[in-house]
């Protein structure tokens, strides 16, 4: 099976903020741990959000001046899969950037520290108890890591991009400040009020989320818990 290169502009993701009109292709993400509405290839992130350059020629003399480095490495392929909360940073201009959903359903980057371009926010999706009271936690950027605490499937983590460390652990729990990636309610900010599971063959974890007053029910997929109170993070 020959891989895709480029995708029609008007057959990307709506979560994509680019132009439909004008030139017809786009570059096409190789495949990876994020859907491809929760991504994008690393050309389209320099050429189209970030406007770094504006050729695919131009980005690849970039990438091969290793002058760009997704998640704590460099990175040579421009259709290289930039998922959800992933953080691209170009030294050479002293900047850095994660990968975000805006209020309108889109993603977006911002821009971020130096301190924050050090880790990545990722859920833990699965886990494999192995000997010795480890655990292979299986987490939604595709990283798989080892740990002695306990974290269970739901939980966010911040994981240091050269250790590949838990440096912060946030549990999905009722009372909980989370940050919402998809529904009518992409980008907000809202308070787990309570959790319930629905459905008899194939169950739904669904989450009734509060904010000002609103309250409504949204997939607990779509939730990434960021704090107690208040966002321990800069997503916005």
């Amino acid at each position: 099976m020959t891989k895709t290169k480029h995708m029609s502009r008007l057959a990307a993701p709506k979560t994509w903020p680019i132009k439909r009109k004008g030139v017809k292709w786009i570059t096409a993400p190789t495949p990876g741990a994020h859907t491809r509405e929760l991504s994008m290839p690393l050309a389209v992130c320099l050429r189209e959000l970030i406007q770094i350059a504006e050729t695919t020629k131009d980005i690849k003399k970039l990438l091969n001046a290793k002058e760009i480095i997704v998640n704590g490495r460099t990175i040579k392929d421009v259709k290289c899969q930039v998922g959800l909360f992933d953080v691209i940073s170009i030294p050479k201009i002293g900047k850095n950037y994660r990968l975000v959903m805006n209020l309108i359903g889109k993603l977006n980057f911002i821009e971020i520290s130096n301190e924050e371009a050090k880790f990545i926010i990722a859920k833990v999706i699965s886990k494999t108890t192995l000997k010795k009271a480890k655990s292979q936690l299986n987490l939604s950027n595709g990283w798989n890591i080892l740990s002695n605490e306990k974290y269970g499937v739901g939980d966010v983590l911040f994981v240091d991009v050269k250790t590949r460390k838990p440096i912060k652990h946030f549990a999905f729990a009722n009372g909980k400040l989370a940050y919402i990636v998809g529904g009518k309610h992409p980008g907000v900010f809202a308070k787990i009020k309570e959790t319930k599971e629905i459905g008899e063959l194939k169950k739904r974890k669904i989450a009734v989320m509060k904010n000002e007053g609103e309250t409504w029910e949204t997939d607990a997929n779509q939730l990434f818990v960021i704090g107690d109170k208040e966002a321990e993070i800069k997503l916005q």
